[in-house]
């Protein structure tokens, strides 16, 4: 079965290195270029991204491996093929033998004679044949470096700022080209500093504004987010407007120190005494000056403040408590023959534990109130204290079906179930689950919306050395960012709830 992620990348961040050697031997606070960047490429997608110049070449490079981001990851198995004009600018190479040196990484050597072959002849490749790249201007480069990823069979191709060379008969051939690798299953980054490109391509895209994500969903509701902000950007009437303009996003470019050095001298009129004062050192010494004048006033006072705050908070407290424990218990089914009047209950179906007593628990199970045991229900009060991990840990520790694709999958949670039953095909449905036909992944249900998924471990051993699973731990649960995780150590399988 493929995979229906191409490549992910995870929360990418990455620092410009200062020009100056002075500047990076004294490690001065650097321009960020990306901030937390997520992108996932679906096959058949063609995934536009929106940018400056530079952020999308620093991108393209670290979405291919070239460099390593300061943070974050990059994950993919595929064939990757990546086209940049201005990489080749300087390339004395003679046109036929960079194609051939393109080509061979793709191809056996039957193949490549026979691209080779159709490839010159292109009128415009056959007249530059035997001439060297940099002789060429970056309009033919570009048009080379289109019919040449149109003979490479990639599962994935990056073009990055295509759209500015080519002319209109170009820009014909280059939107075939793509539909080409879309129909064939193919993913295609498509990089530009333009959105008509975007708009005329691609079925998903993303808006990178100061090198951080400020849109991500489908074209035409993007194309109206960034439409409103150019008509807000053309409103401003002078340099000092332009420079506040957006100043939230172009604070979060800079580390402190910088941030404060670029923008001084753009806010001069703006400028008073107090600017130059040192707040911070300021804010210190007052805070110090209020706490010593505090401290002696309750020093000379004889106030007593414990016992009327004592019987305050035991009120209080016992007031929340029973509250959160009243609204907020619940069981996973753990029995593979759990039913309540002849109908079977799926395991890991979550249901709502009205009282507790110690193995001995009632539920509410399809409208009945029904007495349960531990060995039949695993007691769950999200109002607990259980150890934290992070999901993406987790998923290490899953198959690839689900480590691949979980972004595809976990897109469902919290929604009605319909529209899963709308983009994929479902089975073994009840009130409680629902399983995903062919894939190794359960859904949870309640009231209709999917609450929860299911899916298989990887290898036991490993996961019970890197979580700590005591031997006496049946079930293990832990809070997440995004909801709470169980693991069924005897099943190896893990549970992941939404909150």
């Amino acid at each position: 079965m493929q995979e229906i992620v191409l490549h992910r990348a995870t929360d990418i961040v990455y620092h410009k290195e200062p020009d100056k050697l002075k500047d990076r031997i004294l490690n001065t606070p650097t321009h960020i270029v990306l901030k937390n960047i997520s992108t996932t490429l679906y096959r058949g997608e063609v995934l536009g991204i929106l940018g400056d110049y530079e952020t999308l070449k620093f991108l393209k490079d670290i979405l291919v491996g070239l460099i390593q981001p300061d943070s974050g990851r990059i994950r993919y198995k595929d064939t990757f093929l990546s086209l940049d004009v201005e990489d080749h600018i300087l390339n004395d190479h003679l046109v036929h033998i960079f194609i051939t040196e393109i080509l061979e990484e793709y191809m056996t050597e039957t193949e490549l004679k026979k691209s080779l072959l159709k490839l010159n002849r292109h009128p415009l490749i056959n007249n530059h044949w035997e001439k060297p790249i940099t002789n060429l201007s970056r309009q033919d480069i570009a048009v080379i470096l289109l019919e040449v990823s149109a003979e490479v069979n990639a599962d994935i191709t990056v073009y990055n700022n295509f759209f500015r060379y080519l002319n209109e008969s170009s820009f014909l051939r280059f939107k075939e080209v793509v539909n080409t690798h879309e129909t064939k299953n193919r993913g295609v980054y498509l990089l530009e500093s333009s959105f008509e490109p975007i708009e005329l391509l691609a079925n998903h895209f993303i808006w990178l504004s100061y090198g951080q994500m400020r849109f991500e969903g489908t074209v035409k509701k993007g194309f109206d987010v960034y439409n409103q902000y150019l008509k807000k950007r053309s409103q401003l009437k002078s340099l000092d407007e332009e420079a506040l303009f957006d100043l939230e996003w172009k604070e979060r470019m800079y580390e402190t120190a910088q941030f404060k050095h670029n923008f001084q001298r753009r806010q001069k009129k703006y400028e008073s005494v107090i600017d130059k004062i040192n707040i911070q050192r300021v804010i210190i010494s007052f805070i110090l000056v209020f706490t010593i004048i505090l401290s002696s006033t309750l020093i000379f006072m004889d106030i007593q403040f414990s016992k009327e705050q004592k019987i305050f908070t035991e009120e209080k407290l016992t007031d929340t408590s029973e509250e959160v424990s009243n609204r907020l218990r619940y069981g996973f089914i753990i029995s593979d023959d759990f039913s309540v009047d002849g109908i079977e209950i799926a395991k890991y179906s979550l249901i709502r534990i009205t009282s507790d007593q110690g193995d001995t628990m009632t539920a509410s199970v399809n409208g009945k109130e029904v007495k349960v045991t531990s060995k039949d229900v695993l007691y769950f009060n999200p109002a607990s204290m259980y150890e934290s991990v992070q999901a993406d840990t987790v998923r290490q520790y899953t198959t690839d079906t689900y480590l691949y694709n979980y972004m595809f999958y976990s897109h469902y949670l919290n929604k009605d179930v319909s529209v899963a039953k709308d983009n994929m095909t479902l089975t073994d449905e009840s009130k409680y689950s629902v399983k995903v036909d062919g894939i190794d992944i359960t859904y949870l249900v309640d009231n209709e919306t999917i609450i929860g998924l299911v899916t298989s471990g990887s290898d036991q051993k490993e996961i019970i050395e890197a979580f700590d699973i005591q031997e006496d731990e049946g079930f293990k649960i832990f809070k997440s960012e995004n909801g709470f995780v169980v693991y069924d150590k005897e099943a190896n399988n893990w549970l992941f709830l939404s909150r």
